[in-house]
Parts: C-alpha cells; sequence; structure tokens
C-alpha cells in the first residue's frame, strides 16, 4: 500500500468527497485509518485503527477496527469486524480490570491496577477481491482468504481458505468459487494489482480466458 493518508475525521455530519475518491457519507468515523483512497464509507459506519487498500466498500452502519483490508474489497451494511474479545477466564468480564472505565460506571481503579490485554488484541486480515455479505459478524484475529464469500448472516470465528464460500453460525465452507487449478493460477497471477483502468478488454466473465489475458498482460509489463 503507497501513498496513504492518515484519516481521522471525527464524527462526519454531511456527506463529503476527500481526495483522491474518498467517499464518506454522514454518521461515519474514521479513526487512526490509513488509505489511498478510492474508497467509500456509508452512513453510520465506523473504522478504526486500521488500513483499507484502493477500491473498498463498505455498506450501513457497520463497524470494522484493527483491521487489513487489501483491494477490491465490498462489505455489506450492518458488519462487525474485529471487535475486541473480553477475558473470558479472568475474574469478570467487564473492561475495568484494564482500562479507565469511569466514562461507562463513574469509577475506576488506578492505571498501576490495570491488566495487560496485549494478548486478547488482534488484527484481523483482509485479503483482495473478497465480498462479504450483510449483517456478518468477523471474530478478531482471522484471516479471510483471496476471493473468498461470505454469505449474510455469518459468524466467522476461524480462517477462510482462498476463494472459499462461507456461511451460517458458525461459519463453514460449503463450496469454492473455482476448481483447485483455477484457484492456484489465480493467486498466482494476482490480477487484483491492477488499478480497474488497466483491466479494460479483458474477458471477465470467462474466467480461463480472462486468466490467459492477465497473464500476457503480467509478461509484457516483464518486457517493457
Amino acid at each position: 500500500m503507497v501513498n496513504t493518508t492518515l484519516l481521522n475525521t471525527g464524527l462526519i455530519r454531511e456527506d463529503i468527497n476527500m481526495k483522491p475518491s474518498i467517499t464518506l457519507e454522514s454518521e461515519t468515523m474514521i479513526i487512526n485509518t490509513y488509505s489511498p483512497g478510492y474508497c467509500k464509507v456509508s452512513r453510520g459506519t465506523t473504522i478504526s485503527n486500521s488500513k483499507i487498500d484502493k477500491y473498498f466498500a463498505i455498506g450501513l452502519y457497520s463497524f470494522m477496527q484493527r483491521c487489513t483490508s487489501s483491494r477490491y474489497v465490498t462489505i455489506g451494511s450492518r458488519v462487525s469486524i474485529g471487535a475486541f474479545s473480553h477475558p473470558t477466564d479472568w475474574l469478570s468480564t467487564l473492561e475495568f480490570q484494564f482500562r479507565d472505565s469511569s466514562k461507562f460506571y463513574g469509577d475506576t481503579l488506578e492505571p498501576k491496577h490495570h491488566k495487560s490485554i496485549d494478548d486478547y488484541v488482534k488484527t484481523t486480515s483482509i485479503g483482495p477481491d473478497v465480498w462479504i455479505g450483510d449483517n456478518v459478524f468477523i471474530k478478531s484475529g482471522v484471516n479471510i482468504g483471496t476471493g473468498a464469500i461470505i454469505g449474510a448472516g455469518a459468524v466467522v470465528v476461524k480462517d477462510i481458505e482462498p476463494f472459499g464460500i462461507q456461511v451460517g453460525n458458525p461459519a463453514r465452507t460449503i463450496k469454492y468459487r473455482f476448481n483447485k487449478e483455477v484457484r492456484e493460477e489465480l493467486i498466482e497471477i494476482e490480477w487484483w494489482k491492477y488499478d480497474i483502468n488497466e483491466l479494460e478488454g479483458i474477458s471477465f466473465d470467462k474466467i480461463e480466458k480472462a486468466i490467459q489475458e492477465i497473464k500476457r498482460k503480467n509478461n509484457d509489463n516483464r518486457i517493457h
């Protein structure tokens, strides 16, 4: 990810457009998040402490934190990605044990008495060309493989292999988008490294033909 911009918008009151090609709708909040642009964040969505790459779109009232997202990623509405998991084997499940809780309860411990939660803070990774449906929950620390699809309402608690299609609670892989040979070729050619305007003329609807066209394009670029 090159030429990124650090976004710290606060709460957006009205739709705004920023350069290069960043669309933020009203009620969104972007905190400590890097982006090279070419993305859209829909109304009511919060993204924090993340890195989002080019051609990224996320729907209404979603939440994403501590996440690294690759190019060509589409995320639906009311999606939760990387939400913090409270300790389940401590004395309590509440946050007063590890951070200032005064803003929640009007009472807190002195910082010296807070315990470390480093083992509970994990980064979620989303590979290129991933499509995530509405109302999906993705546990923090999960890796979503290249080209994966997650069906609406799925609860993802484990890594997803490249091009896997997962549904359900807990989510499970029901099939793959392509056969093994095609999956391996797609990983090899990395078509997603190209910008949209560089993919003009590719036979998108004929996967095997498209792969050959990308291979020729890759070879031409090596020659030049």
